[in-house]
């Protein structure tokens, strides 16, 4: 036999050039940044725990063994990320397959089955949860019209027209940070379809190339790679790449037939909705991770991943450039919104430790404080300390929150000149 490939002298520093693109890019710092506040942040957490669970358990000496601490953990996550999104009973099925079909040379058909029906379970329960609640709250909610929706326009030209689009926006778009348009409008951030549209084309220039070159290198790669993998049998990591591939097909169908055919709106689903460019750019990178584990770190594949790398790092910082001017443009258009924001956050920091800490706010005596869903914004974020019968009344002056009422008031002369 050939002597084997010395090891490499160096550390293989591909997966955090990976990370940064993706947590530097432009396209998916939605969901970060301005839309956190939902579960879907954590159920990618408890996804990805959950597949980090079962490549410990896969990959060690008790693979396919019912006593497996990793197995069981990895259940748990997966039993809890059901409950915070649908897509969750999906992967459930998913994770179970997988682990059944590595385990199974080694534990055998019997223990393979009782994964399977293991995190079978998992939709099981959700479903039965589900249909207790749906019976517990019935005459409390509108009826679910959609299936009956989505199952009319499955097979229609939007489903296609739609379906490329999804793949434009979360697979190119966020490899092209340097000709993305975005915008915020009515708190969100917009992203133009600027490669569906064509608009693209107007900004041709060496990070277009670059942005060209890098898709060309992750398919190549991604391809090379699954070759070798599928040469020399390497199951555990075919399995994963083709577990990421599936739950990007699920996530794409999702919102393709559930949201993008069903909601016609003046501003397309996914211009005003960039989060979903996070869950896809997401099962993709690391299904193509996966794949790149086939291509050795010598020869033509070595010189790919170079090169690869190189173009991740230049993409990562053009992104990050964006990012930053992005937030920037929008820290200015939101001065409206923050100035009184801070103003009373400043005085209740001043104030902290006081026990009987209340305010109430004089909004008539106040600079304008704009209104979002009907209140005022400070209302949104100060509710917990806003008394009628406060131990501090206060006018907001600028960047200063002055009080006109209770310890330490101000005289109107003050007050008016934000004293």
């Amino acid at each position: 036999a050939p002597p084997a490939d010395p090891p490499p002298a160096w550390p293989d520093v591909l997966p955090y050039a990976l990370t940064a693109f993706f947590a530097l890019n432009p396209a998916t710092m939605e969901l970060v940044i301005f839309a956190h506040l939902h579960g879907y942040l954590l159920y990618l957490v408890l996804l990805l725990g959950a597949v980090g669970l079962l490549l410990r358990h896969l990959s060690g000496p008790r693979a396919g063994s019912l006593a497996s601490p990793a197995l069981w953990a990895a259940w748990v996550l997966t039993l809890v990320s059901a409950f915070t999104y649908e897509l969750g009973q999906l992967f459930a099925v998913l994770a179970g397959l997988l682990a059944a079909v590595v385990a199974y040379p080694r534990a055998g058909l019997p223990k393979a089955v009782t994964v399977v029906a293991l995190f079978a379970v998992v939709p099981v329960a959700y479903q039965a949860v589900n249909a207790h609640d749906l019976e517990v709250h019935r005459g409390r909610y509108t009826p679910d019209e959609a299936p009956a929706a989505i199952r009319e326009r499955v097979f229609t030209r939007a489903t296609v027209n739609h379906s490329v689009r999804f793949a434009l926006f979360t697979a190119v778009h966020p490899v092209c940070p340097s000709v993305l348009q975005l915008s915020y409008v009515e708190g969100r951030i917009h992203q133009a379809e600027v490669v569906w549209d064509g608009r693209a084309r107007r900004h041709c220039g060496p990070a277009v190339a670059a942005s060209a070159v890098v898709l060309a290198l992750a398919a190549g790669c991604g391809l090379a790679g699954l070759r070798n993998l599928v040469r020399r049998g390497d199951r555990l990591l075919l399995l994963v790449a083709g577990l990421f591939a599936a739950l990007y097909g699920m996530y794409a169908g999702i919102t393709v037939l559930g949201r993008m055919n069903l909601r016609p709106d003046p501003h397309p689903t996914l211009v005003r909705n960039t989060y979903y460019a996070y869950f896809g750019l997401l099962f993709l990178l690391v299904g193509l991770y996966a794949a790149w584990q086939g291509l050795g770190r010598g020869g033509p594949g070595g010189s790919a991943r170079t090169w690869l790398l190189a173009g991740l790092l230049a993409l990562t910082a053009v992104g990050g450039e964006r990012v930053r001017e992005v937030n920037l443009d929008i820290a200015v258009q939101m001065t409206p919104e923050t100035r009184p924001l801070r103003a009373v956050q400043k005085f209740l920091d001043d104030h902290r430790g006081e026990p009987d800490l209340t305010i109430a706010i004089d909004y008539e005596h106040s600079d304008p404080v704009p209104r979002m869903c009907g209140r005022p914004v400070t209302w949104i974020v100060f509710r917990r300390v806003l008394t009628d019968n406060p131990k501090y009344g206060i006018v907001i002056r600028g960047t200063k929150a002055v009080v006109v009422s209770g310890p330490g008031a101000a005289s109107p002369a003050e007050a008016a000149r934000g004293n």
